[in-house]
């Protein structure tokens, strides 16, 4: 033999030479309670057919029995005695000369089986699990297998601290196989962790960045366990983080394929009634500014179409089945839209003209739900409830400045001042008119905006009143002229901003809808009324009927009035007034225009100017009017004389013009001269004139037609 075997402190030790080749070592009977080190210097085999290679250390080969089978099994145990404990239960060295060797410090090679028969667990090495009785804390890192990093300036070629090599087999029915498997992920109530603190790169041999921790060349699957009690994929960045980093950084390249950059799949989740689960959860954070910034939860960027081909693209596809596409729980967060945005369906047709296209019915409401339970498409509802028992109504309204602070109700008139602007009513039937300040108007047309639904008219301002144009709206009310019954017309009254019942004819606001009673005129009260503005006309209420006429009516105002005779004093049609004059003559407060002939049985007396296109009389009397004593003539017709002896005269009339027409004829003997008009002068006179004096007097008519 070229080893021996020595027993020291019952601790067999075995030696060898350094040239010895192979060497088998057999130990049978061994007491289990000795503690055995086994020291081999140079070179050792362990088997019934194992050898020993020229650069091998130590080989083990042997044929083992079904069962748990273990190559190497190497259990630490540290016993409960003081001091501190180092060292380790297998420990290899490895020193290599040259410049390119190849140097396996630890080699297991194991051939499970012929491949005819099933295995039980084969394990190449197998490290026990690490027990402790040692009283107290442990010192320092308890260590399966610690591998110590190479000195990497005595390193010339690829260093790995551990090597796995790519796992074949051609065993029929065979299993996984794993380089890497831990089965334990919890030690009592401490976790079971692995730790990498070097930078890792899985699937290539290529260096991953300096400032990349853990790079994978290939797909990454990460699975969580039967019943996770924590987060499957967690990702913590620094608080102090660079500028433009990113906690999860995907870059996605797909050529000719389909594919997802992020696919996450929610599958087979059952709720149990109190459960949320949440695809994509950005939890609520606190985002401390200084300065202008810019926080965006999700951001999708721009999208830039290349090549001839036909894209759809959608920034955000959300599938069907969902009871809400997207949810906003912020009732104070402002959503923005820019471009084109359609609801119900893609763009077609006009749509792109468009900011907003809906198909289908819209709802604006609050926080009840009170939309149509069958809505119309194409229709727009609005929320106009404010409660039950309110008596506030819906109305249509328009703003107008008031020239007073005016009240919600109080009725109003244009102002005097000529401003469009309103005040309040302040005297019976006022002509003037126009509305009431509305309460809580539907439809709002301000200065810049047209405003639907309940809070429409919400900012009130006294000096700039909201007037109901139609619709249903609350009125102040007295019962000045009588208590008040459904459907009584309702005018201003005598107190400023306060209805009452219109029993003559006039302006109204509206009919009321309420009835309103109240033993004080005084009293101002609020009902609601069908706003209408219009002119009332009060119906023959106190007539009396004998046969066919109507007698005993000091007034009456009707729309439309056929009848055969009219006896009446004063007669109004709109604001022109027909009136009996003293003299039992028809006079007309306005002016006439007669569609069709006019005929006159008597004399026709105008004061004024008669024009018309023709005029066509048998005969025409034309009166001189008198004048008063140094007051010019007026006339346009009369009889003068040239003495004899003269050549002209002067005639002295206001109504001569520099256009008249001035007609002379002679009535006595000229001498054969003809008169003529010469030197008009307008508004005071004109000439008339012979060439020679005669010895007698020229006695002559004259006639100004203008």
């Amino acid at each position: 033999w070229d080893a021996e075997l020595f027993f020291a402190d019952a601790s067999p030790r075995f030696e060898t030479d350094n040239n010895a080749a192979d060497v088998t070592l057999s130990l049978e009977n061994v007491d289990a309670t000795y503690v055995m080190n086994l020291d081999v210097e140079g070179h050792g085999a362990f088997g019934t057919s194992a050898s020993v290679g020229s650069n091998t250390i130590l080989t083990l080969s042997e044929t083992l029995t079904a069962g748990a089978s273990t190559g190497i099994d190497i259990s630490p145990t540290f016993t409960n005695t003081a001091g501190v404990h180092t060292g380790q239960k297998l420990a290899l060295t490895v020193t290599t000369l040259g410049t390119t060797p190849t140097v396996t410090g630890l080699d297991l090679s194991i051939s499970f089986g012929d491949g005819s028969s099933a295995m039980n667990s084969p394990t190449g090495l197998k490290i026990n699990a690490l027990t402790s009785t040692i009283p107290g804390a442990v010192t320092g890192a308890v260590k399966g297998i610690d591998l110590v990093a190479p000195d990497a300036g005595a390193m010339f070629g690829t260093g790995y601290q551990l090597y796995i090599q790519t796992i074949t087999t051609s065993m029929a029915g065979a299993g996984d196989f794993y380089g890497i498997y831990q089965t334990g992920t919890d030690q009592g109530s401490t976790d079971v962790m692995n730790i990498l603190n070097a930078r890792t790169r899985i699937g290539s041999l290529t260096n991953p960045t300096d400032d990349i921790e853990l790079d994978v060349a290939g797909e990454l699957r990460v699975t969580s366990a039967a019943s996770p009690t924590i987060d499957t994929l967690g990702i913590t960045t620094a608080t102090s983080s660079s500028a433009g980093v990113d906690a999860l950084q995907i870059t996605f390249d797909s050529l000719n394929a389909s594919g997802n950059a992020i696919d996450i799949t929610l599958d087979s989740i059952v709720g149990d009634g109190s459960d949320t689960t949440i695809g994509i959860d950005l939890d609520a954070f606190t985002y401390t500014s200084t300065g202008t910034n810019t926080v965006q939860g999700i951001n999708i960027g721009t999208l830039t179409e290349a090549g001839g081909g036909t894209t759809n693209s959608t920034a955000l596809n959300i599938g069907s089945g969902w009871d809400y596409g997207i949810y906003q729980a912020g009732a104070d967060d402002l959503n923005v839209f820019f471009g084109e945005t359609a609801f119900g369906r893609a763009h077609s047709g006009n749509d792109s003209s468009y900011g907003v296209v809906i198909q289908g019915a819209l709802c604006v409401d609050d926080s009840t739900a009170n939309c149509p339970a069958t809505p119309t498409s194409g229709a727009i509802y609005v929320e106009n409830s404010v409660g039950t028992g309110n008596v506030s109504a819906f109305d249509i309204a328009e703003y107008y400045p008031a020239v007073e602070a005016v009240e919600k109700g109080d009725v109003l008139v244009i102002d005097s001042s000529g401003e469009t602007k309103v005040s309040k009513s302040g005297k019976p039937y006022d002509t003037a008119l126009i509305g009431v300040v509305s309460t809580d108007p539907a439809i709002v047309i301000d200065e810049t905006n047209i405003t639907f639904g309940k809070t429409a008219g919400d900012k009130f301002d006294p000096l700039k009143p909201y007037v109901a144009l139609v619709g249903r709206a609350p009125v102040k009310v007295s019962t000045e002229n009588g208590d008040i019954n459904p459907g009584d017309p309702l005018t201003s009254s005598s107190t400023p901003g306060v209805a009452m019942k219109a029993t003559q004819s006039g302006p109204i606001v509206g009919k009321a809808l309420e009835t309103y009673s109240n033993a004080d005129p005084n009293v101002v009260g609020k009902i609601t009324v069908f706003i209408s503005n219009g002119w009332y006309v009060a119906p023959a209420g106190n007539s009396q009927l004998e046969g066919s006429e109507l007698t005993g009516i000091t007034s009456i105002d009707v729309g439309a009035l056929t009848a055969e005779t009219i006896n009446a004093d004063i007669i109004n049609i709109g604001t022109t007034q027909l009136s009996m004059g003293p003299a039992g003559e028809l006079i007309i407060g306005g002016s006439v225009n007669i569609l069709g002939d006019l005929s006159v049985d008597g004399d026709f007396n105008v004061k004024g100017t008669i024009t018309g296109k023709d005029l066509a009389v048998e005969k025409i009397n034309v009166s001189t009017p008198e004048v008063g004593i140094g007051q010019p003539s007026t006339a346009s017709i009369g009889t003068d004389t040239i003495v004899a002896g003269e050549t002209e005269i002067l005639v002295e009339t206001t109504a001569v013009t520099a256009d008249s027409k001035v007609f002379v004829t002679a009535t006595s003997s000229t001498g054969g001269q003809t008169p003529y008009v010469v030197g008009k002068l307008a508004g005071e006179s004109f000439k008339v004139r012979i060439d020679e004096p005669i010895n007698a007097d020229l006695i002559f008519n004259w006639w100004i037609i203008n």
